[in-house]
């Protein structure tokens, strides 16, 4: 695997760095624009918004998704060799539409067949298992802003299922809704969590998650023999994570 790693977030609901929406869903479903498109992140993938307006002879915004998902694949393939893709609950940032668990968990499963789409794309791998790895164009899902939707080793399955590999624990704005962690650190069900997404060889993503989380997870990785099965997909680590563990996790526990 060469370090032309990235983190590729959902186009549709992914709230912006300073927690706002890029667009909200109105009570009706219909998307409300602001002044920021969801495709100006194509930028992140060296391409202007004006050359995909040239090419397509629309604005960017107008793309249809097939549309979008052949430029992503194009864009991808190009500059990346794997692409960690994240599914969250769409409504985790919103205020304006509240629905119960089981519609924002399986509007979080819908959201994966986006990626099921691109990962149909010529030249793009989704992977399901380490047999799928290939030099370059492959696709990974991770639960980001998810898992205080999991209430269950069945919801795990699920989500498996659906073709999410990696598994973040914690998320800013999920805390009065997360059963697995807190600022204290794993609850009882969340322990029981760990142990199951390690048996059925899932990776689990620490981004995100509290310090006391962090070392408890690592400190079970360790217990059971699993820490080839962690990963960091993006932020710092040095506060809490020692070079000897950052040896054994990273892209490498997506290999294995």
């Amino acid at each position: 695997m060469s370090e032309k790693t990235s983190t590729l977030h959902t186009d549709m609901y992914r709230p912006k760095w300073d927690g706002s929406q890029e667009y909200k869903i109105g009570p009706d479903g219909q998307r409300i624009y602001g002044d920021n498109s969801i495709t100006d992140r194509i930028e992140q993938f060296g391409i202007k918004k004006s050359e995909v307006e040239e090419k397509y002879n629309k604005k960017a915004e107008e793309l249809t998704w097939e549309e979008y998902n052949e430029l992503m694949a194009e864009l991808t393939k190009k500059y990346y060799d794997v692409i960690v893709s994240s599914v969250f609950d769409k409504y985790l940032y919103q205020k304006e539409v509240d629905p119960k668990h089981d519609q924002r968990f399986s509007d979080l499963i819908a959201m994966t067949e986006k990626y099921h789409q691109l990962g149909a794309m010529p030249g793009i791998q989704l992977v399901r298992q380490a047999g799928d790895f290939r030099e370059q164009g492959n696709l990974m899902m991770t639960l980001e802003g998810g898992a205080h939707l999991i209430k269950s080793t069945e919801d795990v399955k699920v989500m498996a299922d659906a073709g999410i590999k990696i598994f973040g624990l914690q998320y800013g704005g999920d805390e009065s809704m997360n059963a697995i962690a807190s600022k204290d650190g794993l609850s009882p069900f969340g322990k029981q969590m760990i142990k199951c997404l390690f048996s059925k060889n899932l990776v689990i993503d620490l981004a995100h998650s509290g310090y006391k989380t962090r070392q408890e997870v690592m400190g079970m990785a360790e217990e059971l023999n699993a820490g080839n099965r962690l990963s960091y997909t993006h932020g710092a680590t040095e506060e809490d994570i020692s070079p000897d563990w950052i040896s054994k996790i990273g892209e490498r526990a997506l290999k294995k």
